[in-house]
C-alpha cells in the first residue's frame, strides 16, 4: 500500500516490521526484510536495527543467529553494540543457559556503559540503567553483578530512580539478602520523599513483609509497621497482622521455651549473653510502640480471643522471668576466675523489674496506673475522669489507687508495686500517709490465694517494715 501510494519508507518503517517479527522468532522473514532495507532502499542500519535482529535471535533461542547479527553489525556496517544489543544477548545466553557466555556479556555491558557514550555520543541516561537493572530482575542475575553496574551508575553522578531501587530490592529478596534490602529500603524512602505520590511501590512492601518473616525480632516488625503507617498504606489485612504478631512471639516465647527453661550455667550465660542484652533493649521499647501505633485494635479483629497491651507485653515478660542462672560452686569459680562479680549475672526477676522500671519512668503507663477516685456520701467510690473543681474537691473525700488490675500475672502485678514503694514510698510516710491503695483484681471480692502470695512477697523483701490490709477489711 505504501509503494501504491509512492510514501516512502524509512528506517522506523522497518524497524516496525522488524519489531513484529523478532518477536515471533522468524529470523528467516526478519533478515529478508533487513536485506530490502539496506540493498533496495539503501537506508544504512543503525544499533537500534541490529538490536531488533538480535531480539528475534533471542526469541529463537539460536546462538548461531545472535553471532550472525554481530557479525553483520561489527564487521559489515561497523556499528558499535550498545545497552540494548547486551541485554538480548543476556536473555539469549540466560535462557541457554551458557554460563561462559553470560559472564562475559555482562562484563561487555558493564564495560560499554562505564564508556559512556550512547546515541551520537550521548552519555547514558537514567532510562537506560532502567532497562538494564529490570533485565537483570528477571534474569536473576546475581547480586554482585547488579551492584558492580550501580557502582558504575553513581560514579556516573546519575541518580538512580524508583523503578531501579525497586528492582535490586526485588533481586535482593530473591536471594533474601536482609541486610541488602533494608539498606536499598531506605535508599527507596529517601527517592520518595522528593515525588508526589510520597508512597513505597509494591515491591517495597513485600521487602518489608520479608524482612518480618526472615529476621524474626520485634525491631524488623516495628520497623515495618511504622513505614506502613508512615505511608498511609493498608496494614488490616490478616496476614500481615498475623506475621506481626507471630514476630513479637517468636522472638520473646520461643526464647524462654529454648532457652530460660532451665536454669543457665555460667558458660551457657556467656554465650547467650549478647542476645538476651539485644532482646532486652528491644523488650523495653514495645509497649510505647504497640500503644503509640493503635495497633492493638487492628490486631484484635482478627483474634479468636481479643487481647490487651498488657496481655501482649505480659506474656513477654513472663518468659524473661525465667532466666535464672546456676550459682553452684563450679560456675561460682568460673565467676572469680573471670574476674566478674555476681552482680553482673543478669536474674530473671531483677531484669524483668528493670525493664517494667524503665517503661514506667519512659512511657504512658503512668498514667494508666494511677486512678483518681471520689467517694459519695453513701460511700460508693466513683472514677474521676479529667480534673475535679474545687467546689467537689469540697464535697467528696478522694482516694487515689494504684491499679495493677489490668495486668494478668501476679508476679508483674507484685513487681509493680514494688516499683512505686521504691519510687514513692519515703514520700508517702514524710506526708504522713500510712496507706498505699492497690486494686490487685476487678472482681469485687478479693483472691485470697493472691493477697497471700502478696504478703508473702512484701515480707521477703520488707520483713516487718511494711503491713498490707485488704481494703474490704
Amino acid at each position: 500500500k505504501m509503494q501504491n501510494e509512492r510514501i516512502p519508507k524509512n528506517i522506523n518503517t522497518y524497524h516496525e516490521i522488524l519489531k513484529i517479527y523478532s518477536r515471533s522468532g522468524d529470523f528467516k522473514q526478519c533478515m529478508r526484510y533487513f536485506n530490502h532495507m539496506v540493498d533496495k532502499d539503501r537506508i544504512r542500519p543503525n544499533a537500534a536495527t541490529f538490536n531488533r535482529l538480535m531480539k528475534c535471535a533471542r526469541y529463537s533461542q539460536n546462538v548461531h543467529y545472535a553471532n550472525e547479527v554481530l557479525q553483520l553489525m561489527q564487521n559489515d556496517f561497523d556499528v558499535v553494540p550498545d545497552v540494548y544489543t547486551y541485554i538480548e544477548l543476556m536473555y539469549l545466553y540466560k535462557q541457554l543457559n551458557t554460563t561462559e557466555l553470560l559472564s562475559q556479556i555482562l562484563d561487555d555491558l558493564n564495560t560499554e556503559l562505564k564508556k559512556n557514550c550512547y546515541q551520537q555520543n550521548q552519555p547514558y541516561s537514567v532510562q537506560e540503567y532502567e532497562s538494564v537493572f529490570e533485565a537483570f530482575k528477571e534474569n536473576n542475575i546475581g547480586i554482585e553483578r547488579v551492584e558492580q553496574v550501580f557502582a558504575t551508575m553513581v560514579d556516573k553522578e546519575l541518580i538512580p530512580n524508583e523503578e531501579i531501587v525497586g528492582a535490586i530490592l526485588n533481586i535482593c529478596i530473591e536471594r533474601k539478602d536482609t541486610l541488602r534490602i533494608v539498606s536499598y529500603f531506605d535508599m527507596l524512602v529517601e527517592l520518595m520523599e522528593d515525588t508526589t505520590t510520597n508512597r513505597p511501590l509494591s515491591i517495597a512492601i513485600n521487602a518489608l513483609e520479608f524482612i518480618i518473616g526472615q529476621q524474626h525480632d520485634f525491631l524488623s516488625a516495628y520497623f515495618f509497621i511504622d513505614n506502613c503507617i508512615r505511608y498511609q498504606l493498608q496494614i488490616s489485612k490478616k496476614s500481615v497482622l498475623s506475621l506481626y504478631e507471630q514476630c513479637i512471639q517468636c522472638t520473646f516465647l520461643d526464647l524462654a521455651e529454648d532457652l530460660f527453661s532451665t536454669p543457665l550455667t555460667l558458660e551457657q550465660w556467656e554465650t547467650h549473653k549478647k542476645y538476651v542484652i539485644k532482646l532486652t533493649e528491644n523488650v523495653r521499647d514495645l509497649p510505647a510502640q504497640l500503644q503509640h501505633l493503635k495497633l492493638v485494635s487492628t490486631l484484635n479483629k482478627y483474634r479468636v480471643i481479643p487481647s490487651t497491651v498488657h496481655d501482649i507485653y505480659s506474656t513477654v515478660l513472663m518468659a524473661f522471668l525465667k532466666l535464672k542462672i546456676m550459682t553452684n560452686e563450679t560456675a561460682a569459680a568460673a565467676v572469680e576466675d573471670s574476674g566478674e562479680s555476681e552482680e553482673q549475672i543478669l536474674d530473671g526477676d531483677v531484669l524483668v523489674y528493670d525493664i517494667l522500671s524503665h517503661w514506667y519512668d519512659s512511657y504512658y503507663i503512668t498514667a494508666d496506673l494511677w486512678h483518681e477516685y471520689k467517694m459519695s456520701e453513701s460511700g460508693e467510690m466513683q472514677r474521676v475522669h479529667g480534673i475535679l473543681s474545687e467546689d467537689e474537691l469540697n464535697r467528696y473525700a478522694t482516694m487515689t489507687v494504684f491499679n495493677v488490675c489490668d495486668w494478668r500475672d501476679v508476679e508483674l502485678k507484685i513487681l509493680l508495686v514494688f516499683i512505686i514503694l521504691e519510687r514513692f514510698g519515703n514520700e508517702y510516710m514524710s506526708k504522713g500517709m500510712k496507706h498505699l491503695n492497690v486494686q490487685l483484681t476487678d472482681a469485687q471480692s478479693l483472691d485470697e490465694t493472691l493477697y497471700e502470695l502478696f504478703c508473702s512477697k512484701f515480707k521477703d523483701a520488707y520483713g516487718d517494715g511494711i503491713k498490707l490490709q485488704a481494703l474490704n477489711e
